[in-house]
């Protein structure tokens, strides 16, 4: 079983019963309404027990920050890679008149991703079960949430109080794991997700986004892209050969076709952004002082 500590905040959030429910507005409690109205995923039909992902976006439909949101029943946990004050600053100016409140829980709650061979052992132990896909179970102040979008395989999320001595296995460095997530081409926040880029152009509509929630903020850009059906860029994985920067232009015959968004710190690999177009001809392509070829 491999295991790594992940450094993201913990929010939670809480709301009163609504006392007048206006035209458009779903749940019938204000923090599920206000959660359900900026982020990108189905808040109102997430049960207690479940959790999904989700992006706040711009209105352009531009990735502002993501966020795994748990319902535990009485509210909603936030886990986030952005710092907890940053996050509270922002909601608070978003509310406006709902009553909402926001609490900082990261200190009291340790979070570690646990994967492979003993982890579903390990969490059995823990909760006494192993909790469905998608799902998470909650005992002696432990959360175990089964989630396979860090990774794309199975993995429990474990957050609360728990040191590392309670978990069994080999530690992943950050670096091990950034070369996994950019292997499986698995897009992250202020990398792939970020303005200038649509999250359709990474391909995390099937887990990140409802067509059928409704409104949210955002939510006409992404749908006048998705029904019109044809993306301008493509995030792809290349293979380096040379050295490549983030940020760096993706050349095709000396004309930018793209960016380099992640590079691995291992491995000579790389994800990007390519106009489609440019992909309908070519696999291979340039950067500064590298070759780059589409996997």
């Amino acid at each position: 079983m491999k295991f790594l500590k992940l450094n993201r905040s913990k929010i939670l959030v809480k709301g009163k019963e609504l006392r007048i429910k206006l035209k458009g507005m779903k749940g019938n409690r204000e923090d599920t309404a206000f959660l359900n109205g900026i982020l990108t995923n189905d808040i109102l039909n997430l049960k207690e027990g479940q959790f999904n992902y989700n992006l706040m976006l711009k209105q352009n439909g531009a990735p502002i920050e993501e966020f795994f949101v748990f319902n535990m029943g009485n509210g909603y946990l936030l886990d986030s890679d952005c710092s907890a004050n940053k996050i509270i600053g922002l909601l608070n100016k978003l509310k406006l008149s709902m009553r909402v409140i926001f609490e900082d829980v990261t200190e009291y709650n340790n979070h570690y991703f646990v994967w492979g061979e003993g982890a579903e052992e390990l969490v059995r132990g823990m909760v006494g079960t192993v909790p469905k896909e998608g799902t998470f179970v909650v005992k002696d102040n432990i959360v175990v949430a089964h989630n396979t979008l860090r990774l794309r395989d199975v993995g429990f999320d474990i957050i609360g109080k728990i040191e590392e001595e309670d978990i069994r296995g080999e530690r992943v460095t950050q670096e091990e794991y950034e070369d996994i997530r950019i292997k499986r081409r698995i897009p992250a926040i202020h990398k792939e997700l970020r303005e200038g880029f649509l999250p359709l152009e990474a391909g995390v509509e099937k887990y990140a986004i409802s067509f059928t929630k409704g409104c949210y903020t955002g939510q006409e850009a992404i749908a006048r892209v998705y029904y019109k059906g044809r993306l301008p860029r493509k995030l792809v994985l290349l293979r380096t050969e040379g050295k490549v920067t983030e940020n760096e232009d993706i050349l095709c015959n000396g004309e930018k076709v793209g960016i380099i968004t992640s590079v691995s710190p291992i491995s000579p690999l790389a994800l990007g952004y390519i106009n489609v177009k440019a992909l309908e001809n070519d696999t291979e392509f340039q950067a500064k002082d590298a070759r780059l070829f589409v996997l």
